[in-house]
């Protein structure tokens, strides 16, 4: 739909087509989860001077991720 002039084979279409719509699918799972995790407070989001967001687990909350995990199975 976005490209409809562009062709290409059966391997381009696997390889190229379906693989991203997989890694889009994925990406939106990991930006979900990462915002229940910054919501919880279990990691730390920060901009950095690159203009990148960064995470990094927040320590004061270790063991409360633990027990988490734990509990989770």
């Amino acid at each position: 739909m976005k490209n409809p002039e562009s062709r290409d084979t059966m391997e381009g279409i696997m390889k190229w087509w379906l693989l991203e719509q997989e890694i889009q699918h994925q990406r939106q799972l990991v930006e979900r989860a990462i915002r229940v995790l910054v919501e919880k407070g279990y990691l730390i989001r920060k901009q950095e001077s690159d203009s990148q967001v960064h995470y990094q687990i927040n320590k004061e909350k270790y063991s409360e991720i633990l027990q988490s995990l734990e509990d989770s199975g």
